[in-house]
Formats: structure tokens, sequence, C-alpha cells
């Protein structure tokens, strides 16, 4: 269960190693940017802080269940006092390939979830897996980058409901509360109908014997009631919605890699310039070493004249 806002009263140390929520020294209390959002007077936060220490309540947990905020402002807030984006529950997207890489136990005991895949700016152009989570803190963040492997991860906060809503989900492997609430079909009424329709063929004459091929290639349309007697097979509709939904996140991913393709291209043919203007330098340094070596053979010539003349001169 993923718990409300922060016990301390004072200032909270930045988180260390993500790339959003990084450090910045110290940030504010939970308490000061509800006095400074004017959301619950003062005396209202200090009364729930003396009441969250007696219960054992967060001052978040208080403030929510006194009606005093809601959980979406307490979200906000939360990602305000993080450095971390906010985002609403009709704006989540969720890559079933990003779910893989943290078990629905582990999601639900991190009070975290993967939910994409986002562009990164490093070097080898690796996405970036998107985490979102309720309530931010240090130990939590650590706790995420071992579960899934790596440091290389970045967070959006969303309201407490709406994770739970994600946790419970079909998509990371747990049931649903209301669906686990429907009674199950009842395969009675099918049995009944199915009784009926043998009696009735018992009593009915046989016309012709149909070949078994011929049978094989003309199926009896399969009625309403054979239909409900298979309770796990989801609608169509559910199908092609699940179906678009992947192909959305299949689509999402490969845009990504086609990013990092082309700043890879852009990388490639940047080293290639300088590659030519590395030619080019060294085609120079060619020209200058041979242009020294003319000049000293010249200077060579020069010198073997100068001895010439010079023993010209001592013999008169």
């Amino acid at each position: 269960m993923v718990a409300y806002g922060q016990r301390e009263n004072g200032e909270t140390q930045a988180v260390n190693g993500s790339e959003n929520g990084g450090s910045r020294g110290s940030r504010p209390s939970l308490a000061v940017l509800l006095k400074e959002a004017g959301l619950v007077p003062t005396e209202r936060v200090q009364a729930a802080l003396i009441e969250g220490m007696q219960t054992g309540e967060k001052l978040g947990e208080v403030l929510i269940r006194q009606g005093a905020v809601s959980e979406e402002q307490l979200a906000q807030l939360l990602a305000k006092q993080w450095d971390l984006p906010y985002v609403k529950a009709d704006s989540l997207t969720v890559d079933p390939f990003a779910l893989r890489r943290l078990p629905a136990s582990d999601a639900r005991e991190l009070g975290a979830l993967p939910i994409r895949f986002e562009q990164s700016d490093s070097s080898d152009g690796e996405p970036r897996l998107m985490i979102a989570i309720a309530e931010p803190s240090e130990e939590r963040f650590a706790a995420i980058s071992e579960a899934v492997g790596t440091t290389d991860v970045c967070y959006e906060v969303v309201a407490h409901s709406t994770l739970e809503r994600l946790l419970r989900s079909r998509l990371t492997g747990s049931s649903d509360s209301e669906e686990a609430a429907q009674p199950e079909p009842q395969p009675e009424p099918v049995e009944a109908h199915e009784e009926e329709r043998a009696v009735e063929a018992h009593h009915e004459p046989v016309v012709a014997e149909v070949p078994a091929a011929v049978e094989e290639s003309h199926p009896e349309p399969q009625s309403e009631s054979q239909s409900d007697s298979h309770p796990d097979l989801l609608p169509v509709s559910d199908l092609l919605e699940d179906a678009a939904e992947q192909l959305r996140t299949a689509q999402s991913g490969v845009d990504a890699l086609v990013s990092s393709l082309r700043r890879a291209e852009r990388r490639i043919e940047e080293y290639e310039v300088k590659l030519e203007e590395a030619e080019r330098d060294r085609e120079k340094l060619r020209k200058l070493e041979e242009e020294l070596d003319r000049r000293e053979r010249h200077f060579d010539a020069l010198r073997e004249k100068v001895g010439e003349l010079n023993e010209a001169l001592a013999s008169r």
C-alpha cells in the first residue's frame, strides 16, 4: 500500500542518482508547500502533524482523511517538492513491455509501476524507463533502481488512487476488484438446452447420413448458449481494443528507436566531417614536410658551394 506525504516538518534531502528529482541540496517540506499554496491553514497543518505523531500516520494521510486536501492536490505538491512531473490519470500511457521490467508483487511492495519508455539523451541512445509513483523518497528510488536493474530511470507522480488502479489492472497480472466481484456465468441453462436438443434429435427420424467431410466443411453456427458456455473468452471488442493498444505502444517504441537511429546517423555524419578535416590536415602536414625536406637539400647545396669558395680563396 502506498502511503501519503511525509512525516517530517523540516526539510528533506534531495534524491540522488535519478534523472529528474536530482540533487538540489535541500527541498521544502510538505507543510511549507501547503502554506504557500494556501490549501490548508498553518494551524491545521500543525494539528495534523500532532495527530499524525499520535496515530502513526503521515501528514498527507491525515489531511486526506480529514478532507483538507484531495489526492490530486497532494500529488501535485509532492511532485513540486521533488521537482518531478505530475500526470493526471487520463493522461497516462502504459506500455506492456515496460510493465515486464517489474513483477506485479514487487510493484505493489515498492509502490511503483513502470509505465513506458522515454527517449534518452545519453550517449548510448538507450530509452529511459519511466516509472509512476505516488510517494517519492530516496529509499524508494534506491529500491526501484535495484529492482529494475538500472539507475537510468525517470519518475512521474500520480495520485494514490490512480496508482492503485494501475496496480490492480489486468496489465499488471493481478485481478481487478470489480472483475473479481462479478459472479461467474452459470452453465446449467446451457446444459438444459443441450439436453432438450439431444431429446429432440433422438425422436426425429433420420433422413440421410451426412458424410464426415461435409460436416467438417460446413460447421453449424455456434448458438448464443454455446458461446456463453465459455466465460473465459473475451469479447471481440476487448480483443480489438487490446490489440490496438499494443500496436500503439509498439509504434511508440518504433518511433523511439527511429529517433535514436537518426541521432546516431547525425553523430556519424559529424565524425565523418571531422575525419575529412583530419585527412586534409594530414595532407597539409605531408606537403609541409616535403617542402621542409626540399629546403634542407637546397641549404646543403649552398653550404657545399660556400665551402668550395672558401677553399679557393684560401689557396690564393
